[in-house]
C-alpha cells in the first residue's frame, strides 16, 4: 500500500480550475459520479422539500449539492445540509449542524468511511446516510466529538431555538 505523503497535494486554487464534478478530502481530488440516478434524485428532494417547510427557525437554512469549503484542501459537495451561520459567498465555509448523503455504488465507501472521519473532525452535529435501493438508514449523532449510532433519532436540535421534527423513513 503506497504512503499518501507520495501522492500529489491538491488546494482549492487547483480544484476551481478543474473541468467537470470533483471533491478535494484532504488534498486527494475524487472525481464524482455522472448524474445522479432518478431514485436518489426523488429522495434528495422529498427530503430537502420536507426540511425546508419543517425547519423551525429563522437562522438555519437548508440547501443542496452547495460546496462545503472545509479548508484549503477539502471542497464537498454533500447531497442536502443545514447551516446555522450567515453565509456571506456563494459557497459554505462554516460547518453545517447536518448533512445528509445519499449513496450509490460509486460513492458508498467515501461516504461511509472518508466523509464519515471528514465529517467528524469537522464536528457534523448529524450525519445521517441513506441507501436508495434498500431504504437503509443511518442516522449519527456527534456526542464528546465522536459519532453514535442513533436510528431513533426524530428530534433534531441544533441550538434552543432551532429544531426540526423528522422521522427520516417516513419522508422517503
Amino acid at each position: 500500500m503506497r504512503n499518501i505523503e507520495h501522492l500529489p497535494h491538491y488546494t482549492y486554487q487547483d480544484y476551481k480550475s478543474w473541468k467537470g464534478q470533483w471533491e478535494l478530502i484532504y488534498g486527494i481530488p475524487y472525481a464524482m459520479s455522472p448524474s445522479a440516478k432518478k431514485n436518489h434524485n426523488r429522495l434528495g428532494g422529498n427530503i430537502f422539500t420536507y426540511i425546508k417547510s419543517n425547519l423551525n427557525c429563522t437562522k438555519c437554512e437548508v440547501y443542496y449539492e452547495t460546496d462545503w469549503i472545509i479548508a484549503d484542501d477539502s471542497i464537498v459537495r454533500p447531497d442536502i445540509l443545514i447551516v446555522c451561520d450567515d453565509i456571506e459567498s456563494d459557497w459554505i465555509e462554516t460547518t453545517p449542524v447536518l448533512i445528509i448523503e445519499i449513496l450509490s455504488e460509486s460513492t458508498a465507501i467515501k461516504d461511509k468511511n472518508v466523509k464519515f472521519s471528514l465529517y467528524q473532525e469537522n464536528g457534523v452535529k448529524f450525519y445521517i446516510l441513506i441507501n436508495p435501493i434498500n431504504y437503509e438508514i443511518e442516522i449519527f449523532e456527534l456526542i464528546d466529538n465522536k459519532y453514535v449510532l442513533n436510528n431513533s433519532l426524530e428530534e433534531y436540535i441544533f441550538s434552543e431555538a432551532c429544531t426540526l421534527s423528522m422521522n427520516v423513513k417516513n419522508v422517503l
